[in-house]
């Protein structure tokens, strides 16, 4: 699209291609056309005076002016692009939203709360006291500001008094030492062995506090609130209006979620299956969480069930307000995003970043893992998590991709196999990487939250989300989400692999038949295992493609909690492939088998040589004065790199 290309954007997946509508077509088909704020945007002297000052042109003072003069009806409402009406509608929502949970986060001595964490509790199996599952007991840990939550048993030994401790000071003469009496510091009382009782020192293992949590016996206590400051977050312990506000809040589930369509989530949370590279991508199951609406509290459950009860409403006010069909649909996906966004930082696995003071968000990697404590987010302040703050996320992006040059992308929600109606000169696709993640599993976490906001604004959205869950793979049809997943075909790991590679080399056949004569496909790829590797080669063949070239590109980001102490994959494989010719057949050749163990023994050889080289020439140098190695030094570990 950029370089003005006529592009086609196909996925299976009802969330991915719902965030492709959202990103790729709205923004541009729209990009320059304004329509006048309305009517309540005008009336808020803060909203009109950060859309007078967003234009760049004027001043603090001048957009004072202007506002005033707007307000008083000497100007006509001003007009204002797609970006700006998603703040305006973003804006009335925050509001409207404010005022229902306003009471659920209770202002204490002034101070308004910006996150809560909380610790989920376990009864101890041998003296019955309530035992808190903390990883760590860091909530801030900066080179100016280490605070940590302390813990003693209580006067009856039933459960623990919790407290905080500020500015603690650095203990230890090295880097080793520090980090070793940190770590002994800030201990929690969970570890690889089970939870450790404060108050009889006994072990709770993981397989007894799996059991507790398919019981339904698993708790959760609040040990801290996080408010705002001028010299930056502080942390108090709960009050009982914070514990108050708290339970108040489970009266107000059921009235709110009986307004919203198809009620509470109820849906299954996939089970997960063991892959081949690793373990299952979700551990939650075993502690009890079977449905969606379990891995958010009360307090979240209320939050986004009265944002999506807002977005809903602000549809139907914007048509009562003349807004046409298009301009309307597209500003309420783009607040249906907000609300996905809004779940993504208000889960209970949602963590606390104790060098950031900040939450992080669910998905950190592609995994729904359970968590011993986790973070709260505040949705309606200004703070991390918070709805203003993907409001704003949203309506740069909008700015940013309507400055792209015209160009309309056709985005379609159907199956790589299905019938085409054209020919392409390209196609790229970027195909699921064998067992390495289970996408419809994942995205469900957004699918139930979208489908509750989006009910009834479309007949696209009606059919993309018209059933509980996004497609997964059918044995029926032979057709759907294609990964390797042994969970979708009882438990027969043969069975997954073999439906996996004959599902990619009917994919890819596919794309043959999509392609023009001398059209190019472009596969990127990526993964550790020599089989995923094999399983996409064949697939290619058997296709009747043939690789044209190879590109590993850096795609991912190297701070990326997956990447942080793991040997996670940094690069991507893309693979250029054309049409084979008819007369050509698939197979090695023996010429190309020669040559390839030829240069492999010279590069072996060469190596082994240097390697010597480099061993002789360091002992030679260990006797030399060290002003006279620098130069040397440089040198070899240029040839080295070099060779």
């Amino acid at each position: 699209m950029r370089l003005g290309c006529e592009a086609t954007a196909i996925d299976i997946n009802p969330v991915a291609w719902f965030i492709l509508k959202c990103t790729l077509e709205y923004p541009q088909k729209l990009a320059g056309q304004v329509r006048p704020l309305p009517k309540f945007a005008l009336e808020s002297p803060e909203f009109m005076e950060a859309f007078l000052k967003g234009s760049g042109k004027l001043s603090k003072n001048q957009a004072q002016k202007e506002v005033a003069q707007y307000q008083q009806g000497l100007f006509p409402p001003p007009e204002a692009d797609l970006a700006w009406h998603v703040r305006a509608w973003g804006w009335w929502v925050l509001q409207q939203a404010r005022k229902d949970l306003e009471r659920f986060y209770p202002t204490i001595d002034g101070k308004p709360s910006v996150a809560y964490l909380w610790a989920r509790t376990v009864t101890c199996k041998n003296c019955r006291a309530t035992i808190p599952l903390l990883k760590t007991r860091w909530l801030c840990k900066k080179d100016d500001k280490r605070i940590v939550l302390t813990m003693e048993p209580n006067a009856d030994k039933t459960g623990v008094v919790l407290g905080i401790q500020n500015d603690l000071p650095v203990v230890g003469g090295n880097v080793a030492q520090k980090r070793e009496h940190d770590k002994r510091l800030g201990a929690g009382t969970m570890s690889r062995s089970g939870a450790a009782c404060p108050c009889c020192s006994a072990i709770m293992k993981g397989e007894d506090i799996r059991y507790e949590g398919q019981s339904g016996r698993l708790r959760q206590v609040m040990t801290a609130a996080v408010y705002e400051s001028p010299t930056g977050k502080e942390y108090r312990l709960p009050t009982k209006e914070d514990i108050l506000a708290f339970e108040i809040a489970q009266a107000s589930l059921k009235p709110l979620f009986d307004e919203i369509p198809f009620d509470l989530p109820l849906e299954p949370v996939p089970r997960g299956a063991s892959r081949v590279s690793g373990g299952s991508a979700f551990s939650i199951q075993p502690f009890g969480v079977t449905c969606w609406h379990q891995l958010f509290n009360t307090r979240q459950l209320i939050a986004i069930g009265t944002f999506i009860k807002y977005t809903r409403e602000a549809t139907r006010a914007m048509l009562d307000a003349g807004y046409d069909k298009e301009w309307s649909t597209s500003i309420s996906s783009l607040l249906a995003l907000a609300v996905d966004r809004l779940a993504d930082r208000g889960s209970t696995v949602c963590s606390w970043t104790v060098g950031w003071d900040k939450i992080r968000n669910t998905f950190t990697r592609f995994a729904l893992p359970y968590t011993w404590d986790y973070a709260e987010s505040v949705p309606i302040s200004d703070s991390s998590g918070g709805y203003p703050g993907s409001i704003d996320w949203i309506s740069r992006y909008v700015e940013h991709a309507s400055r792209i040059a015209p160009a309309i992308a056709s985005i379609k929600n159907k199956s790589a196999i299905a019938e085409r109606d054209a020919t392409y000169d390209l196609i790229l696709t970027d195909p699921p990487y064998y067992d390495a993640i289970p996408y419809a599993d994942l995205m469900d976490f957004f699918y139930v939250w979208l489908r509750r906001s989006l009910f009834g604004l479309s007949s696209e959205t009606a059919v993309a989300f018209s059933e509980p869950l996004s497609p997964k793979w059918s044995v029926e049809l032979q057709d759907g989400e294609l990964v390797d997943d042994s969970g979708r075909h009882n438990g027969d790991r043969k069975e997954s692999k073999k439906s996996y590679e004959d599902g990619m080399s009917r994919a890819f056949a596919s794309c043959h038949e999509a392609l023009m004569r001398d059209g190019r496909l472009v596969i990127v790829f990526a993964h550790k295992q020599p089989d995923a590797w094999e399983t996409l080669v064949g697939a290619i063949i058997r296709s009747g493609f043939v690789v044209d070239a190879s590109w590993p590109i850096q795609t991912e980001m190297a701070n990326r909690t997956r990447a942080l102490a793991s040997a996670a994959l940094s690069s991507s494989v893309w693979l250029v492939c054309r049409k084979r010719p008819e007369t050509a057949r698939p197979g090695w050749d023996n010429r190309v088998l020669e040559e390839t163990c030829h240069r492999l023994k010279c590069v072996s050889l060469r190596c082994r040589a240097l390697q010597h080289w480099v061993i002789e020439e360091r002992t030679s140098l260990r006797s030399w004065p060290r002003f006279a190695r620098i130069p040397l030094r440089r040198k070899l570990s240029w040839n080295g790199s070099a060779s």
